[in-house]
């Protein structure tokens, strides 16, 4: 845990570390960051997951597709028999992991 000394200086606050004196954070850069780290925490544990069901999916259904695999993922996202068209954008997560 990083010391921290509160100076107000026109509504921001300083950080300390021994006598190095860092530049001065906000409260909501201080909050931006920690909501940025929980988001990347989040999204790395979402593609594990996504990750984890592929390799297994895989593991049981040798020649399975893409579509099989979506659709055994995500079935709210079938409409009669076809996955949804946002699967297969090119930055679509799920067609990366694939």
């Amino acid at each position: 845990v990083v010391p921290y000394e509160i100076t107000e200086v026109s509504g921001r606050h300083s950080k300390t570390t021994g006598t190095r004196q860092e530049s001065p954070v906000s409260v909501q850069e201080a909050e931006d960051a920690y909501f940025q780290q929980i988001r990347r925490e989040a999204t790395a544990a979402c593609f594990k997951c996504i990750l984890d069901h592929l390799e297994e999916f895989i593991m049981e259904y040798l020649d399975a597709t893409y579509e099989q695999w979506i659709a055994n993922l995500h079935p709210e996202n079938m409409n009669a028999d076809q996955v949804d068209h946002r699967f297969y954008v090119e930055c679509s997560d799920h067609l990366q992991i694939w």
